[in-house]
Parts: structure tokens; sequence; C-alpha cells
């Protein structure tokens, strides 16, 4: 099996979806058809995966990013697998082409690219289009007054909707119950769910029923 196109942060590999969640986003799509648009995708690079672990022979490892080349073999092992419930797959890679000898690949864990699932939504497929260029500014206008607004966003672009939003923490819930959930980790999974819209950190912070965080109160001198 060759290696991972690319490596992968932790960090980045928790703002990717499991398949469970991946297939839910395409809504919109017969639940069967989404489970098979994603494989599918998946065979020809469209949409990328990884694994948090893996074991391929002796060999044992985490945060793998997977080549497209393995979703052909694997196609025939997620059918009677738990594949989309839990993100494990069991998959006989051939040890060279042509070979009918195989290697077990243990997949643990395995998520894909918001950005690639994200192309399958019409929403959001609408909202990037073609990007116009800004008109120069006339020597003689005057300059504009700048919005005063909550400065650390999370992304520029247009806003998400409501039902979208909502839709995002309805799956960030499930993937992450109270005990795993935090602010950063919200943020970075909103951020990666939605990556060329705009979201407030005060609309993230509304949705988890979290107020701003302010000061730490003073500890008393003993």
């Amino acid at each position: 099996m060759a290696e991972g196109e690319a490596a992968i942060t932790a960090k980045e590999y928790e703002t990717w979806l499991t398949p469970s969640a991946a297939a839910t986003v395409l809504k919109h799509l017969h639940y069967s058809a989404a489970r098979d648009t994603i494989i599918e995708r998946a065979k020809f690079g469209y949409i990328k995966s990884a694994a948090r672990r893996y074991n391929f022979g002796n060999k044992a490892g985490e945060l793998l990013v997977l080549p497209a080349t393995l979703w052909q073999d694997a196609e025939g092992s997620i059918h009677g697998s738990w594949f989309w419930s839990t993100g494990d797959i069991t998959v006989e890679v051939p040890q060279r082409s042509g070979s009918y000898q195989t290697t077990r690949l243990a997949l643990f864990g395995v998520r894909f690219d918001p950005a690639g699932i994200q192309e399958l939504c019409p929403e959001i497929s609408r909202s990037v289009g073609p990007q116009i260029a800004p008109q120069a500014a006339r020597p003689d206008a005057e300059p504009a007054t700048p919005a005063i607004e909550e400065s650390p966003e999370l992304i520029r672009g247009p806003p998400v909707s409501d039902a979208l939003l909502r839709d995002w923490y309805e799956l960030y819930r499930r993937a992450y119950p109270d005990t795993a959930d935090t602010e950063p980790l919200a943020i970075e999974s909103a951020k990666g769910m939605f990556p060329r819209k705009y979201v407030a950190r005060r609309r993230v912070r509304e949705l988890r029923g979290q107020r701003k965080p302010g000061r730490k109160p003073r500890q008393p001198i003993e």
C-alpha cells in the first residue's frame, strides 16, 4: 500500500467528518445514495479521507491520509460492515499490481474532508461562485467608516444560514459529548465545516449555551 498522500495534524483531523456525519450532511440525498456518492468521489480523490489509527501487516501508526486508490479495494469490504457507524474498516490490499496476494489493512476512525462533502451541498455550492474584483474607489470618495463588531471571526465570506448552523451543531453534539466539548474545538469544527463562509464566535457560543468568557476572579492573598 502506498503511504498517504500528505500529512494531517491531529487538530485538522478533528475538524473532518465521521462517515455518519458526512452522510447526514447530504440529507437532501437518499441515505444510501449519499454513502455511494461519497465512496465514488473518494475513489478519484475528490473527497479526501484519513484514519486516526491503522495497522498494516506488522506496522502500526496514526493519522494517515488515505490514497484515493484504496477505496477501489475497500468498496467490497464496506458492505456488511459497521463502517458508516464506527468509521472502522478492514481492507485486503494487493501486495502489488495484478497480484492475488494481499496484506490486511485495518483502519480505525476514518473521517472525510468536509470541503469535498460541501461540494455536494446545493446551498453551499451556490455561495461559491466567480469572485468579482472590487471596484477601485474614486479619488474624491470619503473613506468608509469601519463597522464596530466582534473582531475575532471564524472565517470571512457569506454568512452561514441559521438552518445550516443548527445542522452543524447537531452533528457536533453527537460527535463530541459534553465531556469532550470545548469552545476551541467547537470553533475549529465550525471552521472546517464552512471553509468559505462567515460565522461569528458569538453564534457558536449561543448554540453551545455559553456566555462570552470574562475575566477570572482574583484569588485571595493568603
